[in-house]
């Protein structure tokens, strides 16, 4: 008998009708149906894990309910006609698209929780006395780094309040942009290598050599004071690192 290739179908290219209809293509759907219901299995695990009770569960139990809906319909068809049919109408039905769409959605309370973490590890760290003198040393504007964490915050809180309504695409869309260039955990970063330059200039006998590199460094604070931390970083990185 010849191999039937895996089908990669997906809900808007459903069978043709030329797919031989035969028991290597009846196994694979049943392969695929099994594959998707491990997925499902697993994300529903994780996010009971993660937060107990959480609105996605019904969208997972409900995909998974057609998984099995449609296994029962192939194990049980009488005969060919009947079983080529469920196999075709699997293969066309939106389950592909919507259990894609829980692999990426599912990670919400996780990249919420991340967040969350980075904002307030940002707060924390703008408020000590020695990361204010640092960064006011370098000629950074804490006032206005302190801004973009309230912005970032803002966005966090948007997010969580669009993800407990179950608006789960926005609440996904709203961390992308969290995610994105320019997010808190470049700004953390970006912090964390002023403080180690302002530290090691601090400690720079050499008055010229401190002066030389907060001059290399002029562009880089514009940078970080108009919130563009991610073309800042890679100066950063190498200024630290000769240092």
């Amino acid at each position: 008998t010849t191999q039937v290739s895996t089908p990669t179908y997906v809900s808007s290219d459903p069978v043709s009708p030329s797919a031989p209809c035969t028991p290597e293509l009846r196994d694979e759907t049943l392969f695929d149906i099994k594959q998707k219901q491990k997925n499902l299995a697993t994300m529903t695990q994780e996010l009971k894990r993660i937060n107990g009770k959480t609105p996605l569960i019904p969208r997972l139990t409900e995909a998974h309910n057609v998984t099995l809906t449609f296994e029962e319909l192939i194990y049980q068809a009488p005969n060919l006609d009947v079983m080529c049919r469920s196999v075709e109408n699997y293969w066309r039905n939106p389950v592909h698209d919507e259990v894609n769409n829980l692999q990426r959605l599912y990670t919400i309370p996780k990249r919420l929780n991340r967040t969350f973490a980075l904002t307030q590890g940002l707060k924390q760290e703008l408020g000590e006395q020695k990361t204010k003198n640092n960064l006011k040393s370098t000629g950074v504007s804490t006032e206005t780094l302190a801004s973009f964490v309230t912005g970032f915050e803002q966005e966090h809180e948007q997010a969580l309040r669009a993800y407990q309504h179950n608006q789960f695409e926005t609440a996904d869309q709203m961390l992308a942009g969290l995610e994105e260039n320019d997010n808190p955990s470049e700004l953390t970063a970006a912090i964390g290598l002023l403080n180690t330059v302002a530290e090691k200039t601090k400690n720079t006998r050499n008055l010229s050599t401190s002066n030389r590199i907060f001059q290399q460094l002029k562009p880089t604070i514009v940078n970080i004071n108009n919130g563009s931390f991610s073309i800042a970083l890679e100066t950063l990185r190498s200024v630290a690192d000769r240092l």
